[in-house]
């Protein structure tokens, strides 16, 4: 005689059960509609960021604050910013954590984020003011390091300095690492193992000082 077998938990489901299911499954599907909405508000608030500009050692008639898309060119920015000052374009470099600013660089190209300040420096000294030679007789001259906040530093030196002893002295003078500090003049880099006189500068030169945290 053949025994019947009993099938454990095989039974289709109630209406009751079907009819939660498919509430549920309603629910995630909106909540995931919700949270796709959301990261989408957010990617499109994250296409636009307020980008600053100022002159190192600035005074507030001097800042320049603007919101832009990301992807825009910086070039229209930089033209806004001279035309308020009445800059002129070949007097001055625009800088941004010790890079030269290009006219086709982006905000996204340059990994900027919100509130972050373009420098603007100067390539030369001002028109008009005397350059010091180094001769013999008169062999010390004075280099000015500024920090991306503006603060600027003095530090004396000499034709044959090495920038390695002029990074050392500033680290040692403002409790910074000298390993920590990189220094940039008129958008180039200076190696630390030239001297003064081999990146050609001068008494009275502006250099941009970088610090790495």
């Amino acid at each position: 005689m053949a025994k019947s077998i009993k099938m454990g938990n095989c039974y289709p489901p109630s209406q009751d059960e079907e009819d939660y299911y498919e509430e549920y499954d309603s629910e995630e599907y909106e909540d995931n509609e919700e949270v796709k909405e959301e990261l989408l508000g957010q990617k499109a608030k994250a296409k636009s960021i307020i980008v600053k500009v100022k002159k190192v050692q600035s005074g507030v008639n001097d800042e320049l604050s603007m919101k832009i898309d990301i992807d825009v060119e910086l070039s229209w920015l930089m033209m806004r910013y001279r035309d308020k000052l009445g800059m002129h374009k070949s007097d001055y470099k625009f800088m941004f954590n010790g890079v030269h600013v290009r006219q086709t660089d982006t905000p996204r190209g340059l990994s900027m984020r919100d509130n972050d300040i373009i420098y603007v420096f100067p390539t030369s000294m001002h028109r008009g003011s005397s350059v010091k030679i180094i001769t013999p007789t008169n062999p010390h001259l004075t280099l000015k390091l500024i920090h991306s906040d503006g603060k600027v530093y003095s530090i004396k030196a000499t034709a044959n300095t090495p920038l390695a002893k002029v990074t050392r002295k500033h680290a040692k003078d403002n409790g910074l690492k000298p390993g920590k500090i990189s220094l940039f003049y008129s958008g180039r880099r200076l190696s630390v193992h030239n001297t003064v006189e081999e990146e050609r500068l001068f008494d009275g030169c502006q250099i941009q000082c970088i610090l790495k945290y």
